[in-house]
């Protein structure tokens, strides 16, 4: 079937049938529900020192502010004369980003001190997944928000309907070759024929039974062997040939 569709002129899907030939295992998420932690307090003395950081940053920011040079010329300067020059009052100037922002943060801070502040963290059914797949990201506060692209390709192979359309010309094979070959864990480049669609969230690929077997240490060479078929000659020239 991959050699018709090269044949055929359609080098995308004939790779993505070895792809999906080549994988071993497949599996769907557990069916995890949200769970909301129970609250924790913050203590006004923690308000009071997150609270003194902000001002000081947003400090910062004001005094840059005010050191640009004022635009405001011609016909509103000549205005602001001749309120001046009848007498007229002066109009407060109105807070900026910055000022609004400390004074939020004050009185947070002024609330903080007679009672803190109770604080609870949403889990999302992908949290656990996506905290494994990212546990080095340590400033990443909900890891699911990120898991749909993470797993473009290394754990989520492409719709095939999206392999008989789009850009796939031979520039994009090799770099895309090259990834399988150099890191395999990474997602798949976009802006390529490619499309990630999985309404029934079922998830496999070569590159992670390749990650299992190896958490194993079961010696295999079924992934490099489809990298060496993919990289022949036969298959390039046919891929160079159809430019798709």
């Amino acid at each position: 079937l991959s050699k018709h569709f090269r044949l055929l002129g359609f080098s995308a899907a004939a790779d993505l049938t070895w792809m999906y030939a080549a994988t071993d295992h497949w599996c769907t998420p557990g069916r995890f529900v949200m769970v909301q932690s129970a609250a924790v307090k913050l203590r006004p003395e923690e308000m009071n020192r997150s609270g003194d950081c902000m001002k000081a940053k947003l400090t910062s920011q004001t005094s840059l502010t005010s050191q640009q040079p004022s635009q405001q010329t011609g016909q509103s300067g000549q205005e602001t004369s001749q309120q001046d020059s009848q007498g007229g009052e002066e109009p407060s100037p109105q807070p900026g980003p910055a000022e609004k922002e400390l004074s939020k943060e004050a009185k947070v801070s002024k609330a903080g001190k007679k009672k803190g502040l109770d604080m609870q963290k949403t889990y999302r059914p992908g949290f656990m997944w996506g905290q494994l797949c990212s546990w080095f990201k340590q400033t990443i506060y909900d890891p699911s928000a990120s898991l749909s692209a993470d797993r473009r390709g290394s754990m989520s192979l492409p719709d095939p309907e999206s392999a008989l359309g789009g850009r796939f010309n031979a520039k994009d094979r090799k770099a895309w070759l090259e990834q399988l070959e150099r890191s395999p864990s990474a997602m798949w480049p976009t802006g390529t024929c490619w499309s990630f669609k999985n309404p029934a969230k079922v998830y496999g690929s070569p590159m992670l039974d390749a990650a299992v077997r190896d958490s194993k240490h079961i010696q295999s060479t079924r992934y490099k062997d489809l990298l060496r078929y993919l990289k022949q000659p036969d298959a390039c020239n046919l891929a160079d040939s159809a430019g798709r």
